[in-house]
């Protein structure tokens, strides 16, 4: 009811005004996600109806020249038999992946050594702890896996952790910490890239900010000297918005690309 007749010529200021006006909801109710998650779908359907009213795609909206092409990396296949993953992601056409760790540091050690012995192409390699470790239990583990040449390494601490373990951590290790799923403003990603914390920011279209919030924040991070990978685990809408983003801010990072079964990715229409 909050849209019916509204103007969605100045799409971008359609958000933060939604999101100002729930404000008092939000806290009320305690349920910040599912407002935030609602707020970046209606966000991605503006940005969408006005790129069409113009007759132009998404990218080409944001950006007068955008990438023709974008690159993914295949994220969350099983790594229960890591000397057949590496062979089996390049017969499938990947050139990068994102691997789950931080079970155990023999498990996450035998995996990526595995990996990388029968990886003949060399490809681009995340990996993600999925917030599992302390400070401390980071620097260390990040630091055991440091032979295998990660691109980055995503939530190694808690997403929500004071600003002064991202940095000990970031300053302790020579791969690019990496984060933004949980990351829930524009002010929230650019601390964390002026602060130095996060080498790789990966906002969600789905989960915070949609287009604006994403493409903003990647520019932001491109500006400051950051990467932007787009996080994204879902249906093949918020895939297809994922690429646009990335072609428009026209960096060299990549979109997750689900690796494993998902209808909801393959049924509901090419991208």
């Amino acid at each position: 009811p909050m849209l019916i007749g509204r103007d969605i010529s100045d799409w971008r200021a359609l958000r933060p005004a939604l999101e100002q006006e729930l404000a008092r909801m939000m806290l009320h109710t305690g349920e910040f996600g599912p407002f935030a998650h609602c707020l970046a779908a209606i966000d991605m359907a503006a940005a969408d109806m006005v790129a069409r009213g113009q007759g132009v795609s998404l990218s080409h909206m944001l950006n007068d020249a955008p990438l023709a092409q974008a690159q993914v990396y295949a994220s969350s296949p099983s790594a229960d038999e890591p000397d057949e993953l590496a062979a089996k992601l390049t017969e499938m056409g990947h050139t990068g992946v994102k691997i789950k760790i931080g079970f155990d540091p023999e498990r996450d050690h035998y995996v990526m050594s595995r990996f990388r012995t029968h990886d003949a192409a060399g490809m681009f390699v995340g990996v993600d702890a999925n917030q599992n470790w302390t400070p401390d239990q980071a620097i260390r583990a990040i630091r055991a896996l440091g032979e295998f040449d990660l691109g980055f390494v995503e939530e190694p601490i808690m997403a929500n952790a004071a600003p002064a373990d991202w940095l000990r951590v970031a300053q302790s290790v020579d791969v690019p910490l990496a984060a933004g799923e949980n990351i829930t403003s524009q002010t929230g990603f650019a601390a964390h890239v002026t602060a130095g914390t996060l080498g790789v920011i990966q906002p969600d279209v789905a989960k915070w900010g949609g287009i604006s919030g994403c493409f903003d924040a990647g520019r932001h991070a491109l500006d400051h000297g950051a990467g932007v990978t787009l996080h994204y685990m879902g249906t093949a809408l918020g895939l297809a918005a994922s690429f646009q983003v990335l072609a428009a801010l026209k960096g060299d990072g990549r979109v997750e690309l689900d690796a494993n079964p998902n209808p909801l990715r393959t049924d509901l229409g090419e991208i």
